[in-house]
């Protein structure tokens, strides 16, 4: 109940605030800034993903690498094997 009245009058005063043209058109220019600066930050930390990173086939296995379809499909063996101990 005392969450309820909480959220009511959050969107009272809120509503209050934005109902002056310019005062919404502020908020609506911040938000569109820090969506902008969002974008522009992501869109910059993946263009660097590919240098950062010096794994050349990680998560994209050849099919013709037998030895390491093997290794994967035989999958984790250390928990297997530490299971084991701690159940011996």
């Amino acid at each position: 109940m005392k969450k309820r009245a909480i959220l009511l009058s959050a969107l009272a005063l809120a509503g209050y605030y934005l109902k002056d043209k310019e005062r919404r058109d502020h908020l609506f220019e911040k938000i569109n800034e820090v969506k902008n600066q969002f974008m522009n930050t992501n869109s910059s930390n993946h263009n660097k993903i590919p240098e950062e990173f010096p794994i050349e086939k990680g998560g994209h296995p050849y099919p013709q690498d037998f030895e390491d379809n093997k290794m994967v499909s035989e999958g984790s063996q250390y928990s297997v094997k530490y299971y084991n101990e701690n159940e011996q």
